[in-house]
């Protein structure tokens, strides 16, 4: 199966975050390690003291792109990156690249999704910056249940090195789940502009205790540190652009 990503970036505080709703609407969220996605992602920054705007316009659209085909809603924060710190992601899923397409074909000639699209582009925008890039998942064949916490490591496959880069994600994101990590995903991404040709592995924590536990673990274990030389060491497959710590804002 088939599924579409949407994640949609903006810069603002955590005071909305509340920890008993995000925890709740997780335990009631598991797929399987075998489902592909595919992500589409609005990045936008939002302007100072706009951020109760952001978010109304974030809970505005949510329920008009369900009505499209939309599901599994959410909304992150960065807490810890030194580029994305408060950067915001709204998340929606489809189930394939057509309804995808589809979805975003009816979003260009409906009138609630246009009017909001119009304010967001407009002058009186709570966005100072705005853009979209897209890509594929590659499923790891782990578990994918989501948490409070989203940690984002972004790294670029050096040439002749695709495959090698996946096959040690899989390993990655194996070690990573039995950690403690809730789920963990892979995204290969596509038409993303400088981002283009990056691999984006997620993986998913209850808290920043528990993925801090599973930091401390995961550097003394031995899988651990083979991991890190096989990532980085002299025969490495890959360049690490960045790593980045989300937490889930309920909508």
């Amino acid at each position: 199966m088939v599924r579409v990503f949407s994640c949609l970036f903006f810069f603002v505080s955590a005071d909305s975050v509340h920890e008993a709703d995000r925890l709740r609407r997780h335990a009631s969220v598991v797929r399987k390690g075998s489902e592909m996605t595919v992500i589409s992602t609005y990045l936008g920054q939002v302007k100072p003291g706009r951020f109760e705007d952001a978010l109304e316009m974030s809970r505005r659209v949510a329920k008009p792109l369900e009505r499209l085909g939309a599901h599994n809603l959410r909304v992150l924060r960065g807490v810890a990156s030194a580029d994305a710190y408060g950067g915001l992601v709204f998340i929606t899923e489809y189930e394939s690249n057509e309804l995808w397409g589809e979805s975003y074909d009816r979003m260009m000639v409906d009138d609630e999704l246009v009017t909001i699209i119009s304010e967001a582009d407009g002058e009186a925008s709570p966005y100072a910056s705005q853009s979209i890039v897209v890509g594929n998942e590659i499923p790891l064949g782990v578990p994918t249940s989501q948490g409070g916490v989203v940690q984002v490591t972004i790294s670029k496959p050096l040439p002749g090195r695709f495959q090698d880069c996946v096959e040690l994600s899989v390993k990655v994101g194996a070690l990573f789940t039995k950690l403690g990590a809730l789920g963990a995903r892979l995204f290969w991404m596509g038409a993303a502009g400088s981002q283009t040709n990056t691999m984006v592995l997620t993986a998913e924590y209850q808290s920043m205790k528990a993925l801090g536990k599973a930091g401390d673990a995961f550097m003394g274990a031995k899988d651990g540190q083979a991991i890190l030389d096989a990532a980085f060491g002299q025969n490495g497959p890959t360049t690490l652009l960045s790593q980045e710590i989300y937490q889930e804002i309920p909508l």
